[in-house]
C-alpha cells in the first residue's frame, strides 16, 4: 500500500494492483513473490536452522567415552562452513535491503513502512539472527 501515482494511494497484491478505484491485473507479481521465497525466505530458514542446530548440540565431555572424538577434517571444515553461512546471510540481507530501498524510492515512505514482504522481513531476519547468535546465559 502506498502512493502509486502522484496524489493517489493504491495497494499492490499478488494478482494485480488496486488504484484509483480500479483493478489493474498484474503479470509479474508472481515472479517477484517466487524470487522473494527462493532468494530470501528459504535460505534464511536453512541458515537459521543450521546455526540453531550447531548452538544446541550437547557439549562433548571427556568423561563420556561412547562419543568418538571429532576427526581433524571435521574440525578444519567447521570454520569454512560457518563462514560460508555468514557470507550467504550477509548477501541475503544486502539483497533484501536493496529491495526495501527500491520500494522506498519507487512507492514512498508509506509503502516502505507497510511492506510486510520486504521491510518487515528484513527487520525480523535481523532479530532472528540476533536470537540465534546471542551469547548463552548460564
Amino acid at each position: 500500500m502506498g502512493e502509486m501515482m502522484r496524489g493517489h494511494l493504491g495497494a499492490l497484491f499478488v494478482h494485480g494492483m488496486y488504484l484509483k478505484q480500479h483493478w489493474i491485473p498484474g503479470s509479474l507479481t508472481y515472479y517477484y513473490g517466487i524470487m522473494q521465497l527462493v532468494l530470501f525466505n528459504l535460505p534464511l530458514t536453512l541458515y537459521l536452522a543450521y546455526f540453531v542446530e550447531l548452538n544446541n548440540r550437547p557439549p562433548v565431555s571427556k568423561a563420556a567415552p561412547e562419543t568418538p572424538p571429532q576427526p581433524l577434517l571435521g574440525r578444519l571444515l567447521s570454520f569454512p562452513r560457518k563462514s560460508l553461512g555468514h557470507f550467504v546471510f550477509v548477501m541475503m540481507i544486502l539483497w533484501q535491503a536493496s529491495s526495501c530501498y527500491n520500494i522506498r524510492y519507487t512507492y514512498g515512505l508509506m509503502a516502505f513502512l507497510l511492506s510486510p514482504a520486504k521491510t518487515w522481513s528484513l527487520v525480523l531476519s535481523l532479530y532472528l539472527f540476533w536470537r540465534v547468535h546471542r551469547p548463552k546465559v548460564g
